[in-house]
């Protein structure tokens, strides 16, 4: 879809990054994701979104 695109062309933008942060409720949920184990009480607390404008120099 072309509205990503149109969204950054608006903010003057030409490229971004996004980060889901994720929680859980403790206890096994690390032991179990050090073992590739995704835990079902993880929830989406937020996004960090970054966006650049200017290229390197």
């Amino acid at each position: 879809h072309g509205c990503h695109a149109q969204y950054m062309a608006n903010m003057g933008s030409i490229a971004s990054l996004v980060m889901a942060v994720i929680i859980s409720s403790g206890g096994e949920d690390e032991h179990n994701m050090t073992r590739g184990v995704i835990p079902s009480a993880m929830k989406l607390w937020g996004l960090v979104v970054c966006h650049h404008t200017s290229p390197r120099c």
